[in-house]
């Protein structure tokens, strides 16, 4: 037996897997496939439609050939553009994969409201069929990956989408996801969890699967600010940068006001007002490049949800992620001055005070060797799963924590930070909203740990006397306190 036949029949022998493929339909793919056979330069969601597409009877050689012919076919780089462009002026038509994104100008005549841009070929007046819009709308929010049919009009040099085929979907249904959770334990629904990020589920400690699970608390809680520090290798931006389209990774974590805020002389909003989250890659490598108007900025807005540049306020949803590398140590990670990392400017009490809560990421492990860390099971297609964290976005179980839980020796910020922690767990290990007390004491608890975590770091560099607290809670049931 070879090794790629090793790995099916490892993946068949999870009945959970076997069981996520039945009950949703159409949602679910063969990880392994997709990870295995990623296309470069493709996001994740686009390879594992390719591969789901030529592999459906095996990733044999035969059916990657013809995979890697049609997106060689069809699939151009930028510095191809030309080439590209020369046969669309020749032939008249091309079918380009591509992200196609409209953009509307109403004062423009109605014939000429809509431009499409199609970023391969550096265009961005291109015009597009009024029922491609029509039958794929989010193209009017962040684009949509697909192939396109282009042609192209010699009398006005205009180039046109005139069909469109998403290689993502468009209509994501949230009921049905919550129902399909009633089939599945809790255990087995936390390694669909993982296993949807491309880890293998097997290779982590139930402590370990919960962090990477935490991981994805900013992508369904609105304004969950969190920090990971830990050694290199463990992906912590990995989730944010290959899953969702509604996170966005500024790497080297250097960024301008008017990127990540308001930019007053176009007077666009920035990366704040149009994701859901907002990665500070490698903070520990910012040092003193990080203007202080950013983290003025960012003080205000992680704590009140509003950010105001010019004469311009801003409300946001938006969560706010610090990741960054910790050095090997001889010593445990919690006694040592870990936020000593962070830019100076990051490092002020309020500034740390703002952050919800911490992940540590040396208790996660480095993704290793492929067998052993990347998943052989099935899990969520990426392009659903990054819809369904959004959808879950809108539902609020803070309230379920007042009802079951009372805190002890947490100010507000500390049990407005543990309740965006608990909240999202509940959403993320319990969709459908069949849980208990106890379900809900769990993720209080976790919660609990992510923002002692942010206070215990805080003693340790200043050594104030308020942080020298511990924080518990008292369970309720039945609005008693038990």
């Amino acid at each position: 037996m070879t090794p790629m036949d090793a790995q099916p029949m490892k993946q068949q022998g999870a009945e959970w897997s076997r069981r996520l493929a039945e009950v949703y339909p159409g949602a679910v793919v063969n990880k392994s496939l997709g990870l295995r056979h990623e296309v470069s330069q493709l996001p994740r969601f686009v390879s594992e439609w390719l591969v789901g597409k030529f592999c459906e009877t095996g990733d044999t050689r035969e059916n990657l050939a013809e995979m890697d012919a049609y997106v060689r076919a069809h699939y151009v780089e930028r510095k191809q553009k030309n080439i590209a462009l020369h046969r669309l002026e020749q032939e008249g038509e091309i079918k380009l994969i591509d992200a196609y994104k409209v953009r509307v100008d109403l004062s423009r005549p109605e014939d000429q409201r809509y431009k499409l841009e199609i970023p391969s070929l550096g265009l961005f007046d291109a015009k597009v069929e009024r029922h491609v819009i029509d039958s794929h709308p989010r193209m009017l929010v962040d684009g949509v990956w697909g192939m396109g049919q282009l042609l192209y009009n010699g009398e006005t040099g205009e180039v046109i989408l005139a069909q469109f085929r998403p290689f993502q979907l468009s209509n994501v249904d949230l009921a049905a996801f919550q129902e399909g959770r009633t089939h599945f334990s809790t255990e087995e629904w936390q390694k669909t969890l993982v296993s949807s990020t491309g880890l293998n589920p097997d290779a982590y400690s139930a402590g370990g699967m919960l962090h990477i699970i935490s991981r994805m608390v900013p992508l369904v809680e609105k304004n969950a600010h969190l920090i990971e520090l830990g050694p290199p290798g463990t992906g912590k931006t990995y989730l944010f940068d290959k899953i969702s389209v509604y996170s966005r990774v500024i790497s080297g974590s250097v960024v301008s006001p008017a990127v990540l805020f308001y930019n007053i002389r176009e007077k666009t909003s920035g990366l704040l007002a149009y994701y859901d989250v907002v990665v500070f890659d490698e903070i520990d490598k910012v040092g003193h490049g990080l203007q202080n108007e950013v983290v003025n900025k960012l003080l205000k807005f992680m704590a009140d949800g509003s950010y105001d540049r010019g004469d311009v306020e801003i409300p946001s949803a938006a969560s706010v992620v610090l990741v960054g590398n910790l050095p090997p140590l001889n010593q445990e990670y919690e006694s040592v001055p870990c936020f000593e990392l962070l830019p100076s400017s990051m490092q002020h009490k309020a500034f740390l005070d703002r952050l919800t809560g911490f992940i540590p990421g040396w208790e996660i492990g480095r993704i290793g060797q492929r067998q052993e860390h990347l998943t052989p099971y099935n899990g969520f297609a990426a392009d659903y799963f990054c819809e369904i964290l959004h959808l879950l976005r809108g539902l609020n179980y803070q309230n379920y924590i007042d009802q079951y839980v009372e805190l002890e020796n947490a100010n507000i910020r500390d049990e407005k930070g543990i309740k965006i922690i608990a909240s999202g767990l509940l959403k993320l290990l319990h969709p459908d909203g069949n849980f208990g007390p106890e379900d809900v004491w769990e993720c209080v608890e976790h919660a609990v740990k992510y923002r002692q975590r942010v206070i215990n770091q805080r003693y340790v560099l200043y050594r104030d006397p308020e942080d020298e607290k511990h924080i518990t809670f008292r369970a309720r049931t039945g609005g008693e306190t038990l």
